[in-house]
């Protein structure tokens, strides 16, 4: 279902400051509450331009609209919220998919981060975090719920970081994945950012993985990686 009020949304969209949004789930209660938490909590970041109750009418949603966030659930009728995921995520469209949803199966999120999505939230979270996290998110991090419990994704666990890395990799390794940019970790172990660089290069050739979010995928399999009390919000640089 596209929004109403289609002249307003033209010209709102058309501001580089603000962001266009698709919001997709089956409930629309959900659906309009999350479009007044934007709307009205936003301060004028965001501006749902559509909204869709099932996977197939989200598709063709998206698809004409390339907005710059998807905000999708996990279940409803007509295809997997991942499914879709996966679908937007391997287009040409810019959008930027963050799944929305009740439930903290460490499964879907597992699904979630192979189909490359920006951010996995929670539904409990409180309007002004959910703003603050897809705000982030615009500015090209990738965001983790809080609490998820990630810590036994796998019974195949592949070799643990210490095995495989250098004490200052492992080091350069936790602080990537804490969300600290390069100039912070260089800052915290009073190394260059060009240092900083050359090991990430290395941790990502040693462990075989090409992204920041590909090394927490792959630390949350050694169970390595234990998200804190506050969601994490993974920065843009993938080196």
């Amino acid at each position: 279902m596209v929004a109403s009020a289609p002249a307003v949304l033209e010209s709102e969209a058309s501001s580089k400051s603000t962001a266009t949004v698709v919001i997709v789930d089956d409930h629309m209660l959900m659906r309009e509450g999350t479009k007044e938490i934007l709307e009205h909590q936003g301060g004028g970041a965001f501006v749902v331009v559509g909204e869709a109750g099932t996977a197939e009418e989200a598709w063709e949603l998206i698809r004409h609209l390339d907005p710059d966030l998807v905000l999708v659930d996990i279940r409803m009728p007509g295809g997997n919220g991942l499914e879709l995921a996966d679908r937007v995520v391997g287009s040409s469209l810019h959008s930027k998919v963050v799944v929305l949803s009740a439930y903290d199966d460490p499964e879907y999120v597992r699904e979630a981060l192979r189909a490359k999505v920006s951010g996995y939230l929670l539904k409990n979270i409180p309007g002004r975090e959910l703003v603050r996290h897809l705000q982030a998110i615009i500015s090209g991090a990738t965001v983790l719920a809080p609490g998820l419990d990630l810590s036994s994704l796998s019974e195949d666990k592949p070799v643990r970081i210490a095995d495989l890395l250098t004490s200052r990799e492992v080091e350069v390794a936790k602080l990537a994945v804490s969300g600290r940019s390069n100039k912070e970790i260089a800052h915290h172990l009073r190394i260059s950012r060009k240092t900083v660089e050359g090991h990430l290069h290395h941790i990502f050739d040693k462990l075989g993985v090409t992204s920041r979010i590909e090394l927490i995928h792959y630390m949350m399999e050694t169970g390595e990686y234990k998200m804190e009390e506050s969601g994490r919000h993974i920065p843009k640089e993938q080196v």
